[in-house]
């Protein structure tokens, strides 16, 4: 007996739109999960760079400038292009390393989930951003967590206020945002809500320009 194609289900699958964050290293469940920097600076500041005329006019002098520059004049211990250049000091017992980029912050916890094949349980107002990179995504209605992320690193590590500490002695700032479990789950959690971090979307970056250069498209 032959089915009609008609009558099939269909499967559908999600096609990725961003890039995945190169990942290194083998988190456990119970590892700390920590960022070296603060997110979404390369995103905003080419935000700022195509709107400057805009944030010149809404922005004091100093703090335009700061949006301007935001990447730029970041650690460039915190922007490398390879995980082979990523330099953690060996106190931190460092287990796993990820670089975000494309698809901000929230796609690289997804990657690094997918890489230990565990779940997590993070605190998105733990996740570090600079007053500047909040007032450019207001100025354009960006996600922040969603915008490219590039001039930070998301790491894990056995320990993380011992980690926190070991970069902190090497002038690098890093903040633990949660902590690698054994379930399959990967939870956000701002305050009293409670999340699951879906699917990584297209970057915030290519849609807000794009969104820029044709104002009455339907992007998503």
């Amino acid at each position: 007996m032959q089915c009609s194609t008609n009558n099939m289900e269909k499967k559908t699958f999600r096609v990725r739109e961003c890039a995945v964050s190169p990942v290194e290293g083998s988190a456990s469940a119970g590892d700390s999960i920590l960022i070296a920097g603060s997110c979404a600076l390369f995103g905003a500041q080419a935000i700022a760079e195509r709107n400057r005329e805009l944030i010149q006019q809404r922005f004091p002098g100093r703090t335009a400038a700061r949006c301007l520059a935001l990447y730029s004049e970041n650690d460039l211990r915190l922007s490398p292009e390879s995980i082979a250049e990523v330099q953690l000091p060996k106190t931190a017992d460092v287990t796993s390393v990820c670089i975000p980029g494309d698809g901000g912050i929230l796609a690289a916890l997804w990657d690094l989930s997918v890489e230990a094949k565990t779940g997590f349980e993070a605190d998105l107002r733990k996740i570090p951003l600079r007053q500047e990179v909040i007032e450019v995504c207001e100025l354009v209605d960006a996600n922040p967590y969603r915008l490219h992320a590039k001039g930070c690193i998301l790491f894990t590590a056995r320990n993380g206020e011992a980690a926190k500490c070991a970069l902190e002695d090497e002038g690098i700032p890093s903040t633990v945002i949660g902590w690698m479990d054994r379930t399959k789950g990967r939870k956000l959690h701002s305050g009293e809500i409670l999340t699951y971090l879906d699917f990584p979307a297209k970057d915030e970056l290519g849609r807000i320009l794009l969104l820029q250069e044709n104002p009455a498209a339907d992007i998503e």
